[in-house]
């Protein structure tokens, strides 16, 4: 009995310095975060991650995907963002010199845009000091796709496995094999997602086997093909719209009292919208 009394109370002990340092991790992290923030752009009130739907297309239906609820990405119903506007939208960025992340996608396969390679170098061009990273299912992604992409300055892919078969990770690791034997500078990161892998509901619109809980709000600037600057990347719907680029600036958009108002109550946990209601309801 002793032996197992100490054994429950080392093991509560290591969970306690567990939570302890995990939490100085996040509060360093917090706090160097808002430290280069304050050195790009002058002040900790600004995105570093940037979401921009080019195409609402993908060639896959997840049940943990409202594509699978919802006709939105099916090809008959594609919207594609129109070239213009998303050439506006990289000016705007460049107009405060972004320096964040930059990732072509929301709902949609951003490799089935066949603009994509065109895009992605005028984000080069325009916004040098950026990181692109690719969001991708990975049914599309070979070598002539990785040198088309690599030629316009892509150096980044996050590639999401919605099935654990040996043929899919065979694909990636000979992609791996294909970038060491060019010695291209490309990183490649995978998440292969298992039936009990933690995930949102999308403000109550999916239903996961294993719904994520407690999980911290993570909202970039999130825009969807009409041009509509959400508060999250979880609004599916497009329901929390606090203006669009087709008729006004980014930042202007950015500095609405509504919308400032809305990120503050976030960082405080405060959940007055709709959409993050059903959120949190549902964890």
């Amino acid at each position: 009995m002793k032996i197992l009394a100490e054994n429950i109370f080392y093991r509560i002990a290591f969970f306690k310095a567990a939570l302890f340092l995990r939490g100085i991790y996040l509060c360093l992290s917090g706090v160097y975060s808002d430290f280069i923030k304050i050195l790009k752009y002058g002040t900790t009130d600004i995105f570093n991650d940037v979401l921009i739907e080019t195409t609402t297309h993908c060639n896959r239906r997840c049940s943990y995907c409202p594509n699978s609820v919802f006709p939105r990405g099916l090809k008959e119903n594609e919207k594609l963002m129109p070239t213009e506007l998303f050439k506006k939208i990289i000016g705007d960025l460049r107009g405060i010199n972004f320096k964040g992340r930059i990732s072509p996608h929301l709902y949609g396969e951003p490799l089935l845009d066949k603009r994509l390679p065109d895009l992605m170098e005028y984000v080069r061009r325009n916004l040098p000091q950026a990181k692109v990273v690719i969001f991708t299912n990975g049914d599309f992604l070979n070598a002539g796709i990785l040198d088309r992409l690599y030629e316009a300055g892509v150096r980044s892919y996050y590639i999401s496995l919605h099935e654990n078969s040996k043929e899919a990770v065979r694909e990636i690791s000979d992609l791996i094999k294909y970038i060491r034997k060019n010695k291209k500078k490309i990183r490649i990161d995978t998440q292969i997602f298992y039936e009990d892998t933690p995930l949102f509901t999308r403000a109550g619109l999916v239903k996961p086997n294993n719904i994520a809980e407690n999980l911290s709000c993570l909202y970039p600037l999130t825009i969807n093909y009409k041009g509509d600057v959400l508060v999250c990347c979880n609004d599916y719907l497009g329901e929390s719209a606090f203006g669009n680029l087709e008729k006004e600036r980014l930042m202007d958009i950015w500095n609405k009292s509504g919308f400032k108002k809305i990120r503050e109550e976030l960082n405080r946990k405060i959940y007055t919208l709709d959409i993050c209601k059903r959120c949190r309801k549902n964890m």
